[in-house]
């Protein structure tokens, strides 16, 4: 650590802009395109903050799964910096991890994610890199952010509590959360994890912004009231009714398969299809 920490501040926690106006000639960015595979990976782990974002823009562009040990080092380069503000560098390198495919990219995310030294500053942007990443993460990780002061953190823990099992009680708070996309994602988790509760706000939201998600989690809950919604929609909104007929083929019950029968045949659905 110590033979890699940049010299050009002292200071942990220095912003960015403290960084620039402490450099006298600030380097130009580099022509990453230009550049080869391993070019690109050998210059990450001491890109300056001007060169790091496009060496990490084009390292994702291309999917090279094999710069994963040189994000890691350079994070490691900046840990314990960013303490009120994130770096560049540190903003880069989550978001590429992100972005990359592969057991080695989601295994150093989530080992940052989990890390017990990650500042403050930093875990907006790491629950959202894990989130858009997929992640699986422990319970007695997600499950407290569920209630946390920054909407966007909650936003990224309701997304990530299907797969970390969080407890079907703590999903429900968030059905009261005071920011809508917050409410929006607790309804999602909630019905992936078959609750009832979850019907009516996500038939609200399948009126009001329409996506797979919603379709999915409603066809997990399962129970007659789901159905019927999901029969009225796929007859009123023929852009989604093939996801909502492909979902309802997958569920085990027969009054979803008599629906799918009775939509693919161009019957009314005024009661839900006709189901």
């Amino acid at each position: 650590m110590a033979e890699s920490q940049p010299d050009l501040f002292d200071e942990r926690g220095l912003s960015d802009t403290g960084r620039v106006t402490a450099s006298a000639a600030p380097e130009a960015p580099a022509d990453a395109a230009g550049l080869s595979d391993a070019a690109l990976i050998a210059r990450l782990p001491q890109a300056s903050m001007a060169t790091a974002e496009a060496l990490c823009s084009e390292i994702a562009s291309r999917g090279l799964s094999a710069a994963v040990p040189a994000l890691e080092r350079l994070w490691r380069r900046f840990a314990g910096f960013g303490i009120r503000v994130p770096l560049v560098e540190q903003r880069v390198v989550l978001s590429t991890l992100a972005r990359l495919e592969g057991a080695r990219a989601r295994s150093a995310l989530k080992g940052i994610v989990l890390s017990k030294g990650l500042p403050a500053s930093l875990l907006p942007l790491a629950m959202q890199a894990a989130a858009e990443a997929a992640l699986s993460l422990p319970a007695g990780f997600v499950g407290p952010l569920l209630d946390h002061k920054d909407a966007s953190v909650r936003a990224a823990a309701f997304a990530l509590a299907p797969r970390a099992a969080v407890p079907v009680e703590l999903l429900r708070e968030g059905l009261s959360d005071p920011s809508s996309p917050v409410r929006r994602l607790a309804a999602i988790a909630l019905g992936i994890a078959g609750d009832a509760a979850a019907v009516a706000p996500l038939v609200a939201e399948l009126e009001r912004a329409p996506s797979a998600e919603v379709i999915e989690a409603l066809t997990m809950i399962g129970d007659e009231d789901a159905i019927v919604h999901l029969g009225r929609f796929a007859g009123n909104h023929r852009a989604l009714a093939g996801t909502v007929l492909d979902a309802l083929r997958d569920m085990d019950s027969e009054r979803a398969q008599r629906l799918v029968r009775h939509l693919e045949a161009g019957g009314p659905d005024s009661e839900g299809g006709g189901a």
